[in-house]
């Protein structure tokens, strides 16, 4: 709630992820440089955000931010640095754009550790660039850019597990609905369904044992009558998948009128905590008139709640 970390863009309320300054028993990166003594120049920096004095400075500068998610509002990207009791200082925040003021200071041979935070769930692919002055002719050198990816959320990790650079925010390769491998199956399946996005398949999972693939839609006796049945592995809604399965069924595909419903069975997968098989029996019985289908749709949410 307070205005101190308007900088962010995250609203009042809306929930911020944050890769923190300091270790709170997971990932806290830093900026760290290492050079041979006596290669950047001394001054004293006029940037009222750090310490007055002749030190050896070497600029950060935020180049671009790349997005690739489902998030309804801008996503955006932020770098600070706590300050005991004061408000937070500020380095880099695409919430009012990225200016020349988007930089961070670091000390020739250092490491510093900064706060992190992204508004929305997704991939980021953020851009810096490195510069100082150099003390044998006082002018200026500066690095090629380099792109860190910062993947947020179960759905964004599970695409940097399989693609990474340019390819993670690639229209046709790396976003959820590229289909890489031309199986007929978009990454947004192939993550619903434990598959692989790089091995092409089109195999339903195994009936009781299978661990990965399509849905098994079949017909099967259920005391005494025949049903149509769909089978199939889905992420446990701890890990906070950000999507939803829903099984439905449908008599006339002419209609477009599924029904989602029936009588379903959950039982674990044995070795894998984050996944759960689920059985779902049609309501409808079977005879030798009926015909019948099923599937699963697979629902992206743009907002997850925590």
């Amino acid at each position: 709630a307070s205005a101190a970390f308007a900088f962010t863009g995250a609203a009042v309320g809306a929930p911020l992820w944050n890769l923190p300054q300091n270790d709170r028993g997971f990932t806290y990166p830093g900026l760290r440089n290492e050079q041979a003594p006596s290669v950047f120049l001394a001054y004293s920096n006029p940037d009222s955000r750090v310490s007055t004095g002749i030190f050896k400075w070497l600029k950060i500068q935020l180049v671009s931010v790349e997005y690739s998610g489902e998030s309804l509002s801008a996503p955006h990207f932020s770098l600070w640095t706590a300050s005991g009791s004061g408000p937070p200082i500020i380095w880099m925040a695409t919430s009012d754009g990225i200016t020349g003021s988007d930089h961070y200071w670091a000390l020739e041979g250092t490491h510093n550790h900064l706060n992190w935070g992204f508004t929305a769930l997704g991939i980021y692919r953020v851009t810096m660039r490195a510069s100082a002055f150099l003390q044998s002719t006082g002018q200026p050198t500066e690095s090629e850019d380099h792109a860190v990816t910062f993947a947020i959320g179960t759905l964004a990790m599970w695409r940097a597990t399989h693609f990474s650079g340019p390819d993670l925010v690639d229209v046709n390769i790396g976003v959820p609905t590229a289909d890489p491998d031309a199986d007929g199956s978009n990454n947004l399946i192939e993550y619903a369904f434990n598959m692989h996005p790089r091995d092409s398949s089109t195999a339903a999972i195994t009936t009781g044992t299978g661990i990965s693939g399509l849905p098994l839609i079949q017909v099967e006796n259920v005391n005494g009558q025949d049903r149509l049945t769909i089978e199939f592995v889905r992420r446990k809604a701890s890990t906070n998948p950000q999507i939803v399965y829903v099984p439905e069924f449908i008599s006339d595909l002419t209609s477009g009128n599924w029904e989602a419903g029936g009588t379903t069975l959950i039982t674990p997968v044995a070795g894998e905590n984050d996944w759960e098989r689920v059985k779902v029996t049609d309501s409808l019985n079977l005879t030798p008139e009926t015909r019948r289908f099923g599937r699963v749709r697979v629902a992206l949410l743009s907002q997850v709640a925590y």
